[in-house]
């Protein structure tokens, strides 16, 4: 257990706050050990931090890390194997360099396995869920494994149940891929992945710390950029955070943001759209 830790290198943001306690475990082992010490006190759980959005300069509460937390891959015939802390761009890697299928347009997306998995990330058609054979995780309440299959896991657009699971850490994932291109794929696996990437480079600002998409597409169809490039709030800011210039749906921070900074542009989008469209968008991200 760490005391008085400065979460910058936590969080994709590069939100200064701090924290009093944090755990970072490396196996169930240590991670059952955190828990008991830290009882029931109130506590978060966080991955690579590249989908939360730190909204207070102090956590008196403990966190607890997963950015070593069971850090392998394996890799047997058409499965890989993976722990919830590994990076996915790992184990993107790992599926393109053995020709297996399935997750090459997810490279680029940061964050851990776990929080992939957590949250079903996906981009340009693909998402993680649908490749999911099954997840392995800890119930903190009797500190016992549980094993449930990809379909028992509610997958939708950035959505597991997991998320409604208040009481799982995600621990370890089996991931089912093919070998076999899909139909209409031109090109080989690196150069189909290689493509995506740079896509992604070329029209998302990797240039300054953000942590991605910052809303979920009302109904998996409308991008929210082009909702907020159309009002004319590309550049709109709160102090140190930015709508980004390359990408409206993106909140940028361009010096010294708070989270509160973040939180408020945010909230100023939000409200933008519900007066111009009649929409509800949600959040993508967590507010921590």
């Amino acid at each position: 257990m760490l005391r008085n830790i400065n979460l910058l290198a936590y969080n994709t943001y590069k939100v200064n706050a701090t924290a009093e306690l944090v755990a970072i475990p490396e196996n169930e082992n240590e991670l059952i050990s955190h828990l008991q010490y830290i009882g029931s006190t109130e506590f978060a759980v966080i991955g690579g931090g590249s989908n939360i959005i730190l909204s207070k300069p102090d956590y008196r509460f403990p966190l607890i890390v997963l950015t070593e937390f069971n850090r392998f891959i394996r890799v047997e015939g058409n499965h890989i194997i993976a722990g919830a802390g590994v990076s996915l761009s790992s184990v993107v890697e790992a599926a393109v360099s053995n020709g297996l299928w399935g997750l090459e347009k997810l490279i680029g997306i940061p964050g851990t396995l776990g929080g992939a998995v957590y949250m079903n990330a996906g981009a340009y058609g693909q998402d993680i869920g649908s490749s999911i054979e099954w997840v392995e995780s800890l119930d903190i309440r009797n500190h016992s494994l549980v094993r449930r299959t990809g379909e028992e896991l509610g997958f939708s657009y950035r959505h597991s149940d997991f998320v409604n699971w208040k009481h799982e850490i995600i621990c370890s994932v089996k991931i089912a891929l093919t070998d076999k291109a899909p139909e209409g794929e031109n090109g080989d696996i690196r150069s189909v992945s290689l493509s995506t990437l740079r896509t992604r480079l070329a029209k998302l600002p990797y240039d300054l710390p953000n942590a991605g998409s910052v809303f979920k597409r009302p109904d998996y169809q409308y991008p929210v950029g082009k909702m907020v490039e159309d009002l004319g709030m590309k550049g709109r800011s709160v102090n140190g955070a930015m709508v980004s210039h390359m990408h409206a749906g993106i909140i940028v921070n361009t010096g010294f943001a708070t989270g509160s900074d973040i939180q408020r542009l945010a909230t100023e989008i939000r409200g933008a759209i519900k007066k111009n469209y009649g929409l509800d968008i949600e959040m993508e991200q967590i507010v921590l």
